[in-house]
């Protein structure tokens, strides 16, 4: 813009200079009195039309300038306004529109889908699920959709919100590991530098999504009652169906065709110390955590099931006399923040394996970032099945993803076994 300013400038100082020079020109003639010379008025009418010029297309750019403006402001007026599309008739929506308009466009385009089988008279909710629309016949949740349904699943699983999360395009996906504790040794100058052995050390962990699914089987009649909010139905269906699925296969998956399960992966285990078998000591709960070493415990957390929660919320310190201590449970007075067991997060499971045998795991503590979640960018996906249950006046409507998932560094877990 400044550039285009000075251009501006530079030609209005052309034309003034014309002008000047056309004006000397005058003067002398009506100083001396006399008519213009031949080449007086060639000249004279020369600069006039050079200066002219110049003014034109000083003019021009100026008007330029007051279009740009004019015409910013308006687009600032329509930033947030659903407009149409010139070219293709369409309505849609700008690119700088806001994330809750789309949302509602998106909303109402997958309700329609799922109430109706089909597209809406409406043209954005067509773009929409034209965009949306995935090679199986039905389409693929919208981003905004599919975040929603991920943060009904991080505040209700564990394992997704602690974890690593990675989201590929591809068939399967190989994570780089190090399996190897690097030591320097002191050496006297002029010594030779010894050499590690370090065969096997570096190493991948394949990932690949496996598919999982399921179908919400909905009565005709629901899906009629226009009072009936769809949307919501939908994301918390999704939400409750995909907690069970998911905690459940990222804490005790066989790793077959599935995700390998935290307690099926081979962590290191210290036996608990009571000759109660089917109970915990203040000694388990604050030994644990120094099982492992301090750069993963500074990222740590508990994990266990309700029966040991409570076990564990009951536990004292033998300040002033054995069991009468401070607790070592000490609850979240902040919304949003766990509760802490001997300083340290405590995460609360209800699809912990069950705990009945010696070596059962009763708690895992560790560094849940080194557990990678792996999902197939788009999931989960919706198709309606319009003719499956048509006979039961129902309205299939599948639900399918893609998942996988494991631990990546097994020295980062520790897990307390009964015994």
């Amino acid at each position: 813009m400044d550039d285009y300013n000075a251009q501006i400038h530079n030609l209005m100082e052309k034309a003034r200079g014309c002008y000047t020079k056309a004006q000397k020109s005058n003067d002398l003639v009506v100083e001396e009195k006399r008519a213009f010379t031949t080449e007086e008025r060639a000249n004279y009418d020369g600069w006039i039309k050079e200066g002219d010029e110049f003014k034109a297309q000083a003019d021009e750019m100026l008007q330029t300038t007051k279009r740009k403006s004019v015409l910013q402001s308006r687009m600032d007026e329509l930033k947030d306004t659903p407009i149409f599309d010139i070219e293709t008739g369409v309505r849609s929506f700008e690119k700088t529109a806001t994330k809750a308009d789309r949302m509602e466009v998106e909303k109402k385009a997958i309700s329609h889908y799922v109430r109706y089988g089909n597209f809406n008279d409406a043209p954005e909710e067509v773009k929409a699920l034209t965009r949306l629309s995935g090679p199986d016949g039905g389409f693929l949740v919208m981003e905004e959709f599919r975040n929603e349904i991920s943060v009904r699943l991080r505040d209700l699983v564990w394992m997704r919100q602690d974890a690593t999360v990675i989201q590929t395009s591809q068939a399967a996906i190989s994570y780089p590991t190090w399996d190897y504790d690097h030591t320097v040794a002191k050496r006297s100058d002029n010594a030779a530098v010894a050499v590690d052995d370090i065969t096997n050390a570096a190493g991948r962990d394949k990932f690949t999504p496996h598919s999982f699914g399921s179908i919400v089987k909905i009565p005709e009649e629901l899906l009629d009652d226009t009072g009936f909010d769809f949307f919501n139905f939908l994301t918390g269906d999704i939400a409750s169906r995909w907690t069970e699925l998911e905690e459940t296969q990222y804490i005790t998956g066989t790793g077959s065709q599935a995700p390998l399960g935290l307690l099926e992966s081979g962590l290191g285990a210290t036996d608990v110390e009571t000759a109660t078998s089917a109970e915990i000591t203040v000694n388990d709960i604050q030994k644990l955590p120094y099982k492992i070493t301090a750069v993963h415990r500074q990222n740590g957390r508990w994990m266990m099931n309700r029966t040991y929660v409570e076990k564990a919320m009951l536990l004292r310190t033998d300040d002033g006399g054995a069991g009468t201590g401070r607790f070592m449970w000490q609850p979240s007075f902040t919304a949003g923040q766990p509760a802490t067991l001997a300083g340290y997060p405590v995460r609360e499971t209800e699809f912990w394996e069950t705990v009945s045998a010696d070596g059962d795991a009763v708690a895992v503590f560790g560094n849940f970032k080194k557990y990678v979640i792996v999902e197939k960018t788009g999931s989960p996906s919706i198709v309606r099945l319009n003719e499956l249950y048509a006979g039961n006046n129902q309205v299939g409507i599948k639900f399918t993803a893609r998942i996988d998932g494991g631990v990546v560094s097994t020295d980062a877990f520790r897990r307390l076994n009964r015994t």
